[in-house]
């Protein structure tokens, strides 16, 4: 739902960071699940009303080009200066796009300059469609997109090359646990890439009985839909003019408490020591303004609120929003490490308490037959794998996923 809110409102409304520093709803999403747990069927609820609105314009488009191509057939054998005026090349404006090549889904955001949605059911396919068309700089492509800053494409076949100076698209897809490895083996996580997700992970989500609903309740049914249509419906009608922001500011409360939440997290890394140990998605200060900007609009589409600034409310929904999102990272990332990691050395890490010191995790080591040396190569491994955390004295704690 978030992120088809997001790809509603696209670059029709923006938040200030600090300054000059806004931004734009850009989230990218991946549903993590176990086969059959039911992560197609809420995806496809929250983005059916813009499914739908793209079935209008394609309709729209489709007579359009009719129109323009009867009038040119109109024309032929005449002379130039006896041809009816044509009217404008008929552009296809699409929100939503599963199957393209790279090319293909930059110049479609170059028609439609209010945003793009890449919505697939396995985003599998669109990591492997990422290595197939030019690895690198696609990927470069997608993180300056995240970042919003301009987007530039060229190629041998483009009759001008394409520029997007404010790149707004929505990635969401989702992936079963059992091939979440693949993203890491692809080395998505590595260039940071995968850093740029907001990851769904329900714990111990099982998947639900079916239940049988009297043909009576069918308008029951049905008015969820309704409801959430309308709450799109809404936030499509906001005004978009390219170059031109409706920027929402925070609210004195609302920014005193997103600086003392940013405050703690810059505490927590400057506490770090070694470099090597800061955790790459700890800068993310765009992502939570951008979970502040979608609730306050959130609110407002379902006339809550308004969408003058950003207030207290719509912070305090941001933070427990996204912890829930790093929670359910960290759950992720712990699937595939786990696997990773030499049972053994789990163990040694099992065998000590949520909180020790080095000597400590070099006797359990000696217990399991490892040296001192081999150890804190252990130590240093789990540190990057984020199963630990070491602060300046030396003091290691385990983290909770």
């Amino acid at each position: 739902l978030i992120s088809a809110m997001a790809a509603a409102v696209g670059n029709s409304c923006y938040i200030r960071i600090k300054g000059n520093w806004i931004t734009s709803p850009i989230l990218y999403v991946i549903l993590v699940g176990r086969p059959g747990v039911g992560k197609t069927p809420p995806l496809n609820f929250a983005y059916k009303p813009l499914h739908d609105i793209d079935t209008e314009e394609h309709h729209k488009f489709k007579a359009l080009k009719n129109e323009y191509a009867a009038i040119v057939e109109r024309n032929k054998g005449k002379k130039r200066t006896e041809w009816e005026s044509l009217p404008p090349v008929p552009v296809l404006h699409k929100n939503i796009m599963n199957d393209f090549t790279p090319e293909i889904l930059m110049r479609n955001h170059d028609a439609n300059l209010r945003g793009v949605a890449v919505v697939v059911d396995e985003i599998m396919g669109l990591f492997n469609t990422i290595n197939r068309y030019n690895n690198s700089s696609f990927v470069q492509q997608m993180l300056s997109a995240h970042n919003g800053l301009p987007v530039d494409v060229s190629r041998c076949n483009l009759d001008c090359p394409l520029r997007i100076d404010y790149p707004c698209i929505q990635i969401v897809g989702t992936i079963q646990t059992g091939i979440v490895h693949e993203l890491y083996d692809m080395g998505f996580k590595k260039n940071g890439f995968l850093d740029r997700f907001l990851i769904t992970y329900p714990k111990g989500l099982k998947i639900a009985p079916w239940v049988k609903v009297p043909k009576q309740d069918a308008a029951i049914i049905e008015r969820p839909f309704r409801v959430w249509k309308e709450i799109i419906d809404k936030a499509v009608a906001l005004p978009f003019t390219e170059g031109i922001f409706n920027v929402l500011d925070f609210s004195d409360e609302a920014i005193d408490i997103f600086y003392d939440w940013q405050n703690e997290d810059i505490e927590r890394q400057n506490a770090i020591t070694d470099e090597k140990m800061i955790d790459s998605r700890a800068a993310k200060v765009p992502l939570n303004t951008r979970l502040a900007l979608i609730f306050q609009l959130f609110r407002w589409a379902c006339d809550e609120s308004h969408k003058d600034f950003v207030d207290a409310e719509s912070v305090n929904a941001a933070i427990r929003m996204s912890d829930y999102f790093e929670k359910s990272y960290k759950r992720m990332d712990d699937l595939v490490l786990t696997e990773a990691t030499d049972p053994v050395k789990k163990q040694v890490l099992d065998s000590l308490g949520n909180k020790f010191v080095t000597a400590e995790a070099v006797k359990a080591g000696a217990d399991f037959g490892f040296a001192r040396r081999t150890v804190m190569y252990m130590l240093k491994d789990f540190c990057q794998r984020n199963f630990i955390i070491k602060d300046k004295q030396g003091n290691y704690e385990k983290v909770q996923k």
